[in-house]
């Protein structure tokens, strides 16, 4: 660690202190002189006006052999029609670098903010220009202003937190009906830091050459687009390989080769709600496997050099600490820490090695799911906590340090002298694990699994407050291809194969909610009170407990999973019971809520009233969804059975006012559903909300049922009730 921090002063000291980054050449005026007005395009141009990518060419240049010169430039060019202001607004903001692919730049990003970012998180990109213009049918133009934006993200690596810079160029001004052309470039280093980042001192000078081994372009954008043209010039000598949607086009002359790919009449899909682009559309698979020092090894006992594939060299720093922890646990080493270890898996799991040592593996891990807090390292990720890990005080103090998820549970089940395995995981939104699509891997979540019986226990070490129980996992994991390997395998002189396992996919059909609230309503009053019970199983105890238990949500998935009873409009006097959840499938957890609610109930005079009963109701489903125009299937998040019921009595008896009293019912080729309101006796009215999802994806083409039904959800989430009452009001 001191060590770490040396080399971070002689990083400030050799090349100075982290400045602005130089927007200079953003400034700058590109030189239009050469690039002819594309006239053509006004003939083109749709009848109903709509927005669309008329002309798309983006170069790929992939220049030099050793990896501290190499580097690629990214040059593109648009001409798109805006239709309306509403595109106007949504699309002339544009991004440097742009997003290649959506899907896995967007991975980690909360939920809501999706949308939000176009652009690709890769280091030191240099933007060499940017233009944009306004052309005209008699080839006139007349050159548009942009406000430049510099974008900061922070990126957690192996063993820092490091900074990726982007553009935000927002183009004005641009009205409806206006041909805008759009060009723009921009380089991005393979290794900046070189010769600093050679050897061990790797994890500490991050660059793009740990972003840049396996990649994805997709064809397609938001908006349609009318003719597309993608080219990628490369050396032979570099190791590029494709895969994916094969070239049209193909050309070797001696080492340099140029491969393109050309496509026409493009929906505009990408942001199409609950698709899966990496699933259901084309797109390029690159991979990268220069002749790069870092994936050399010698075979140790000849001393032959062998060129070892990039996951080789990520899962030996993952891992790195595996084979210190296997032997430290066959030592009786008396040092406080490993005493403190051994006393808390002696009063979690019991002292006794046997037989049992999986299930007792399982139960301290379900302990720490359960139980344990999340310390997130930031100090020592940014170099100014220099200490170890101290894992004994960790488990004595119930915390998991970030860094330390991997070598705690490594250190735990070698302990019981048990062999595991590692699985990598790629989210099922973003796409499915090839032998050719393996991600970068540094910063992909893992589990760990131990044999036992005739299956697998399955690990997640937990990142946030809320745990994953042995073998239980979100949907977008859950049934995933995981890419996996033995630590043992790592150590190997030959180069392995990579090896994937399907994970489990527990029974869907526990994949369950039941909500029930009693309401009650003094009409003379005004007062609401509300004891509402909800029972969650299967997918939903995973993606929602955590909300009631720890005031915590999954960011990746929609914010409606993170719905509590307790916080809707007007709830007051709230007594919460979260319940205690379960560690066996399907993790049945039970939650109570008692409120009240205040100004829910309005007097409309002439003994009617309106009741409030908006944020009762809260099923699962997006929001955004347009049959028109739909070109990628939807996929629901999983198979399920919600179940939601309200049951309201009031004070004195009551009659729902003609036309309150309703049934609708509504299918789609992948779900039903079903709302009721039903008066059940003088002072009773039930309404009952029933969603089952009974197919993962629903194909179209026709996907007019699927957004009736949709809509119809939402509108049971804003329920109201009007009734009249019958006869006098008694305390």
């Amino acid at each position: 660690m001191r060590l770490r921090s040396i080399l971070t002063i002689l990083a400030v000291v050799l090349f100075g202190r982290p400045q602005a980054q130089d927007i200079s050449a953003l400034r700058r005026s590109v030189d239009w002189s050469e690039v002819p007005v594309p006239k053509q395009v006004f003939a083109e141009l749709s009848p109903d006006g709509r927005t669309e990518v008329m002309r798309d060419e983006l170069s790929v240049r992939m220049r030099n052999i050793k990896p501290e010169f190499f580097t690629l430039f990214f040059e593109r060019m648009r001409v798109i029609h805006f239709g309306n202001e509403t595109d106007v607004a949504r699309h002339s903001r544009f991004v440097i670098p742009e997003s290649l692919d959506p899907p896995m730049d967007g991975q980690y990003l909360p939920h809501e903010e999706r949308a939000l970012r176009n652009g690709a998180l890769w280091y030191n990109v240099r933007p060499d220009h940017f233009g944009a213009r306004v052309v005209r049918p008699d080839g006139t133009w007349n050159e548009l202003s942009f406000l430049i934006e510099v974008l900061r993200d922070t990126i957690r690596t192996l063993m820092t937190n490091e900074v990726a810079w982007s553009y935000a160029l927002d183009i004005s001004p641009v009205q409806p009906g206006d041909v805008v052309q759009v060009w723009w470039k921009y380089m991005v280093p393979y290794d900046a830091s070189t010769p600093y980042a050679r050897g061990w001192r790797g994890p500490l000078w991050t660059d793009n050459w740990s972003r840049l081994t396996s990649w994805r372009i997709f064809f397609h954008d938001e908006i349609p687009i009318r003719e597309q043209r993608i080219e990628v010039k490369y050396d032979l000598r570099q190791g590029v390989s494709f895969s994916g949607m094969p070239p049209l086009h193909q050309e070797v002359n001696d080492n340099e080769a140029m491969v393109s790919w050309e496509r026409a009449f493009l929906p505009g899909c990408m942001d199409e709600v609950n698709a899966r682009p990496g699933s259901d559309l084309e797109h390029i698979v690159i991979r990268i496997d220069l002749d790069d020092p870092r994936y050399w090894r010698r075979e140790w006992l000849s001393g032959v050099g062998l060129q070892y594939p990039y996951w080789n060299l990520v899962l030996r720093r993952r891992e790195a600490n595996a084979l210190w922890w296997k032997r430290v646990a066959r030592k009786n080493v008396p040092d406080n820490q490993n005493q403190l270890f051994k006393a808390f898996l002696a009063r979690i799991a019991g002292a006794t090695r046997d037989v049992s040592s999986p299930l007792r593996v399982a139960r301290v891990h379900d302990h720490i799911a359960a139980h344990f807090e999340v310390d997130m390292d930031d100090a020592w990720y940014n170099d100014e906590d220099l200490r170890l890990q101290r894992i004994g005080d960790q488990v004595t103090e119930g915390r998991i340090g970030f860094r330390s998820r991997y070598d705690m549970y490594a250190k735990l089940i070698d302990h019981y002298f048990l062999n595991y395995h590692t699985a990598y995981l790629l989210d099922s939104r973003v796409g499915e694990f090839t032998d050719h699509f393996l991600t970068p891997l540094w910063e992909n979540e893992f589990l760990f699994g131990i044999l036992f019986q005739d299956g697998t226990l399955w690990m997640h070490p937990k990142r946030t407050r809320n745990g994953w129980f042995v073998n239980e996992l979100p949907f977008y994991y859950e049934g995933t291809r995981a890419f996996i390997t033995d630590v043992s395998d790592l150590w190997f002189a030959e180069p392995l194969a990579a090896s994937f396992v399907d994970l489990h996919d527990l029974p869907n059909e526990q994949d369950r909610r039941y909500a029930s609230s009693q309401v009650t309503v003094d009409l003379a009053t005004g007062s609401v009170h509300v004891e509402a019970e909800i029972r969650l199983r299967g997918q939903f105890s995973t993606l929602c407990r955590g909300t009631y238990l720890y005031d915590e949500r999954d960011s990746t998935v929609m914010p409606v999973y993170g719905h509590r009873l307790d916080r809707i409009e007007g709830a007051t006097n709230i007594r919460l019971d979260p319940g205690s959840p379960s560690n066996k499938f399907p993790f049945p957890l039970t939650v109570k809520v008692s409120m009240d609610l205040e100004g829910r109930l309005l007097d409309e005079g002439e003994g009617t009233f309106a009741l409030d009963l908006s944020g009762l109701l809260h099923h699962a489903v997006p929001k955004g969804f347009v049959a028109l125009g739909r070109d990628l299937p939807f996929h629901w998040d999983f198979i399920q059975q919600d179940l939601q019921h309200i049951d309201v009595r009031f004070s004195a008896p009551v009659s729902l006012l003609p036309g309150d009293s309703v049934y609708e019912e509504h299918r789609s080729g992948s779900a039903s559903y079903a709302f009721e309101i039903l008066q059940a006796g003088g002072t009773d009215v039930s309404i009952a909300s029933d969603l089952n999802i009974l197919a993962a994806v629903e194909r179209g083409p026709d996907y007019q049922a699927l957004e009736d039904l949709l809509q119809a959800v939402h509108r049971s989430a804003r329920s109201c009730l009007r009734v009249r009452k019958q006869g006098d009001i008694r305390p």
